[in-house]
């Protein structure tokens, strides 16, 4: 078989997605990648999963009633790496799909941040930098739910993995004269561990930025809302925000509305039903009798109920210096967040592996003197 061969021809049949499966059974390696939508629906409508190898490279059309088991063996199995960039959602799809999350993942973007790249490059400079590839990106927001699909969106598709094995290569050979190539290899592998985050109600309201902002009673009132909005969208499987937009849920938080002026204050601001408006107010007094027996919902802790802002400011700095010396972005090394679960004893990046060793143990040390 002629390596790295590549078509712009759709594989939507059981028997073409097969035959490519055999086609590359002996790869070490793969690049993957997917296209979705999620614009109409709360969970993620996979439609594309491409895939790239030495040994051929092909879309696979996940809109057909074509049995993919063969296709989601290769993925999963442990002894072939796969290769993604910027993975989190890829993952996440897969997990909800198949109920477990692939081992042996290489995250180019999360490798990246370790050779001196800010932590969200995008595949296209990554390319461009270390391959001298341009690809195109203008078919990013297309319509992966229609077919037939075009042939610039084919080719879109194949262009995000055709080189991440390249890239692999490339980035690879840095992180080993840097000794580095472990600390990507352990981040790679954290990408996503907590199974039971993963659409998980209780942790919808980290999605929203300015709860944090918040006194703690508004908080509460908050949180509860958006576990509520989550636990409604997951059931009527449409997105959150055509629920309860994330304005109205903090106003209604901040200003402790009565339950019995709920309606009138949301009405025409909202696709809810009359039913819906009803659960919100039994939300808002279910709270506040919580609130009245001193057992409001879960807190959102602030660094300062740790440590003194002072202490805090030289941690942060600290780790500024570090990933200054190291050449690394400093939220690859450690962001704001990453102190806050240090400090609070959360456990987190800091806590363990490659981060711990270089200076999580050093700001312990401080924290606990």
């Amino acid at each position: 078989m002629v390596k790295n061969q590549t078509s712009l021809s759709l594989l939507d049949s059981e028997d073409s997605i097969n035959q490519f499966i055999n086609q590359i059974s002996q790869s070490k390696r793969i690049g993957i990648d997917t296209e979705f939508m999620r614009i109409r629906t709360y969970y993620p409508i996979l439609c594309l999963i491409q895939i790239s190898s030495d040994y051929g490279t092909a879309c696979i059309d996940c809109l057909t009633d074509s049995d993919l088991s063969q296709l989601w063996k290769l993925i999963y199995d442990p002894g072939i790496k796969k290769i993604l960039h910027s993975g989190r959602q890829d993952l996440e799809i897969f997990y909800l799909l198949n109920k477990q999350i692939p081992k042996n993942v290489f995250d180019t973007q999360v490798a990246a941040s370790l050779i001196g790249y800010p932590s969200q490059v995008g595949i296209k400079t990554l390319l461009k930098n270390e391959l001298d590839v341009d690809i195109d990106k203008t078919e990013t927001r297309s319509d992966w739910t229609r077919r037939p699909l075009n042939q610039k969106q084919i080719k879109y598709g194949l262009e995000d993995v055709l080189y991440l094995n390249q890239l692999y290569d490339q980035i690879e050979n840095k992180l080993t004269n840097t000794n580095r190539l472990d600390w990507a290899l352990e981040d790679s592998k954290n990408i996503l561990t907590d199974e039971d985050s993963i659409f998980n109600p209780k942790d919808a309201w980290k999605r929203i930025k300015s709860i944090k902002r918040l006194n703690q009673k508004h908080q509460s009132l908050a949180i509860d809302l958006s576990t509520w909005r989550e636990e409604r969208s997951i059931e009527k499987n449409i997105p959150r925000q055509w629920l309860l937009k994330d304005k109205l849920l903090l106003e209604i938080a901040k200003k402790k509305i009565k339950p019995e002026h709920i309606f009138n204050h949301i009405q025409g601001r909202t696709n809810l039903s009359k039913n819906g408006v009803h659960e919100i107010s039994e939300v808002i007094k279910k709270n506040k009798q919580e609130s009245n027996l001193g057992t409001e919902s879960f807190k959102i802790q602030k660094d300062k109920n740790y440590v003194r802002p002072d202490v805090f400011e030289t941690l942060i700095n600290m780790i500024l210096k570090k990933a200054e010396i190291l050449e690394l972005p400093q939220e690859t090394l450690g962001s704001k967040k990453d102190l806050i679960d240090l400090i609070s004893k959360n456990g987190g990046r800091l806590s363990s592996g490659w981060r711990n060793n270089i200076i999580g143990k050093e700001l312990t040390k401080i924290i606990q003197s």
